[in-house]
């Protein structure tokens, strides 16, 4: 750029370039940052819809560009559970986000919650590419991404998120025909610990 300030096209470009470049920097060092961070102490109970709106409203402009319909599908008088919004926002965002990303010839995306015995389930469905069986188990690895400017981090922060929540994060996947992850989150059940504020607070039926 200072070689050739002349060149106003270059410049622009090259501009853009740096842009584009300290944007996916700061965002691979708030990943290895969230990863590295602490349990959460905001940690309440909560409602999970907002969460799944919130999700699809992210969503949607990346959606429409790759011709992905996004459909809800939120049961009824589903009870709340202890989750860090913040936190549970990411994770839902993350898996909504590299849905949309595996159907780029279009698809239908589906952010659903769902009550399952002693558990309330989150789980975000995809009609794209789907995993083979061998990569299966890498895809919680640190580092591990099959996307050409992927970092690898957002599986593996989902998963420690929902790991330092009691919960459980499965995944099924058919090759060619799609994947599904599911959450499971712990019913509140008898006497409940949840730390917010610093404090501990104990909740009871």
């Amino acid at each position: 750029m200072l070689r050739c300030p002349e060149e106003v096209d270059r410049i622009l470009r090259n501009s853009q370039i740096i842009l584009d470049e300290v944007a996916r920097l700061e965002q691979i060092l708030s990943n290895l940052l969230d990863f590295a961070r602490a349990p959460s102490s905001g940690i309440v109970l909560d409602r999970v819809e907002p969460l799944i709106e919130y999700a699809r409203q992210v969503s949607e402009t990346l959606a429409e560009q790759t011709d992905v319909e996004i459909r809800v599908n939120v049961e009824p008088d589903l009870p709340e559970v202890f989750l860090d919004h913040a936190q549970f926002q990411q994770v839902l965002v993350n898996l909504a986000r590299n849905a949309v990303e595996a159907m780029s010839d279009g698809g239908v995306l589906e952010i659903g919650a769902r009550r399952a015995d002693d558990s309330l389930e989150l789980y975000v469905s995809d009609t794209g590419t789907g995993i083979s069986e061998e990569h299966i188990n890498e895809i919680f690895d640190l580092f591990y991404t099959t996307k050409p400017s992927g970092t690898g981090l957002g599986l593996a922060l989902s998963q420690r998120i929902i790991e330092r929540h009691g919960a459980e994060l499965r995944v099924n996947s058919e090759k060619g025909k799609g994947t599904t992850f599911v959450i499971a989150l712990p019913l509140p059940t008898g006497a409940d610990e949840v730390r917010q504020g610093g404090k501990d607070v104990v909740r009871e039926e």
